[in-house]
């Protein structure tokens, strides 16, 4: 029973309460491009999504839908492509291969904006379809680590309704109970301001203090340069997100806190984030059994890649790999030789070929 085991979720894992995927995000997330008059906008996506299509239609995971990661990550291509295009063009064609190119990237600007509030709205419709998460989260024990790339907060108001202590990993918090490792953001999280107060700490709770990171005040010359503090809802249920109880604290003081979408992200935004990143990276070290759930270690997920990779070269170097690697999707048996660039030859990786809500939890984890 003091088997150390790590759990790393993606997208499939919150599913099975209605959270989309990465292509149904698309969807969502490009409906104002059919505004009409907006005629740019729409033939450029329409003709973007074919040009993509058309890439991936020879692929081991070709799809006739649109990866909102491949979105973001291609089409700042094209936006290169019409600034490209300006610099070698006369003024009048300067100015609108320019507006081309600005109106794509805003485009995605607002798509990213956007993010919360779809992946809120969501959640909140998904909150009568916890039966799936609530019989995983009571199998967790408190000497699990869970590591995932999801920005919904359904785990944790699963693990709170069930009376199961967790952290987010910060220094700032409690380290009792089980570490849920939010590695790209989390939409009840909000940076503000290292110099603003916290007016209500019933409702907020500081994740990350920005001046803890600086030297103390006695060896330095200078005063430490301005920061950003990270911040979190107290209350982490969907129905409370959904009705904006934080939003004018976020408003008016601070920004959501997502790392965004695409093959790069900027996580250096995100104050704290390196505390996360390297606790998933410890509890990786030290696993001895790793379930993968609904995460397909995607190019788009290059960090993920890297880092994971490095623990597992290590481990290698050294003959202690993890005992085993389960591997829980609907698509297990195609995802075996990605996973094996990571994880390494040396690792038995477990293929379970269903969704998440498929799983018996109690049968699994008892093996």
């Amino acid at each position: 029973m003091d088997s150390r085991r790590v759990f790393i979720l993606g997208a499939g894992f919150s599913k099975q309460a209605g959270m989309p995927l990465a292509t149904r995000l698309t969807e969502f997330l490009t409906e104002d491009f059919d505004i009409p008059g907006n005629n740019f906008l729409r033939e450029w996506y329409e003709d973007f999504r074919d040009r993509v299509i058309w890439l991936n239609r020879s692929s081991q995971h070709g799809t006739s839908s649109l990866n909102v990661e491949e979105l973001f990550d291609l089409a700042s291509y094209d936006i290169l492509v019409y600034r490209m295009k300006a610099m070698s063009s006369p003024s009048t064609a300067c100015a609108l291969y320019t507006e081309y190119a600005d109106e794509i990237k805003h485009a995605l600007d607002q798509m990213e904006a956007d993010l919360w509030r779809v992946i809120i709205e969501k959640q909140n419709e998904g909150v009568g379809n916890l039966d799936g998460i609530n019989k995983f989260s009571g199998q967790l024990r408190p000497a699990d680590t869970v590591i995932t790339f999801n920005y919904d907060t359904l785990l944790e108001y699963s693990l709170s309704c069930q009376n199961i202590d967790w952290h987010y990993g910060f220094n700032e918090e409690s380290d009792k109970g089980i570490p849920v490792l939010k590695m790209h953001g989390s939409v009840n999280w909000v940076k503000a301001p290292d110099e603003a107060s916290v007016t209500d700490g019933a409702r907020y709770k500081v994740l990350f203090q920005a001046r803890t990171r600086h030297e103390s005040p006695a060896t330095i010359e200078k005063p430490a340069p301005p920061g950003y503090d990270l911040l979190c809802h107290r209350d982490c249920s969907p129905t409370a997100l959904h009705r904006g109880k934080w939003l004018p604290y976020m408003a008016g003081r601070g920004e959501y806190a997502p790392a965004g979408l695409g093959r790069y992200k900027p996580l250096d935004h995100l104050p704290g984030s390196w505390r996360v990143w390297s606790k998933a990276i410890g509890s990786l070290k030290q696993a001895n059994e790793v379930y993968v759930i609904g995460f397909s270690l995607s190019p788009f997920d290059s960090m993920a890649r890297l880092h994971f990779a490095g623990v597992m070269y290590e481990r290698a170097k050294k003959r202690n790999v993890p005992k085993s690697v389960v591997l829980i999707d609907p698509c297990a048996c195609k995802l075996l030789d990605n996973f094996r660039s990571v994880f390494g030859s040396d690792v038995r990786i477990q293929p379970v070929q269903k969704p998440a809500e498929e799983v018996n939890w109690s049968a699994l984890l008892s093996q």
